[in-house]
């Protein structure tokens, strides 16, 4: 691969808002052009082996399970005629991706990615911000508000009924429930706010 011409293209935003849709829509365009491509999906569970990625409209592909980003670096080595590197939810990838992406980039290779862009507290989630400052291309979608129908950026993490607390873990997938938010109806238990006024 080395032909010095890589680049990578992250799609972000909230839950709810399209991202593996439209990953799903750019993969299967490298399937109609007959390209070299792997499609990635990082394992939440260590037990759970998800072998494709779906949206929430019901669109699936197959996709490799993989425990950490250096899996990626290990299938590529033992498939070196890959073009394009594709990555559904990359914001559960440890802060290794980072490293292995400039690298990979450099090699030549196409990236595209998809992530959440916050966590539920409104803040970067995982290695994300460099990721975003690594991307060439970023496109961020926006969700619908559930509350008001307003452009939503923010995931709301829901337990019980109630708004998830700010000390809660950020990566907890058990009995929980989350809405995509405007910045005016996204809520979090335990948060201090800065008051400017």
């Amino acid at each position: 691969m080395d032909n010095k011409c890589g680049k990578f293209e992250i799609i972000c935003g909230p839950m709810f808002s399209g991202k593996t849709e439209e990953l799903i829509r750019r993969v299967r365009r490298l399937i109609y052009a007959k390209k070299k491509y792997v499609l990635f999906n990082p394992k939440i569970q260590k037990d759970l082996e998800l072998k494709d990625i779906a949206s929430h409209n019901g669109n699936r592909l197959t996709a490799i399970p993989i425990n950490s980003a250096a899996d990626i670096l290990t299938y590529l080595r033992e498939n070196q005629d890959i073009e394009f590197i594709a990555i559904d939810s990359i914001h559960f990838l440890d802060d290794y991706i980072t490293k292995l992406l400039k690298a990979l980039k450099t090699k030549g290779y196409k990236i595209i990615a998809t992530g959440l862009d916050k966590d539920f507290r409104g803040e970067a989630f995982g290695s994300m911000a460099e990721l975003l400052v690594l991307a060439d291309n970023v496109t961020k979608l926006s969700s619908v508000c559930t509350i008001c129908g307003k452009d939503a950026y923010y995931t709301q993490r829901v337990i019980d009924g109630e708004p998830a607390s700010f000390n809660d873990e950020v990566i907890d997938i058990a009995g929980e429930k989350y809405e995509a938010r405007c910045i005016e109806h996204h809520e979090l238990k335990d948060r201090e706010e800065l008051k400017i006024f």
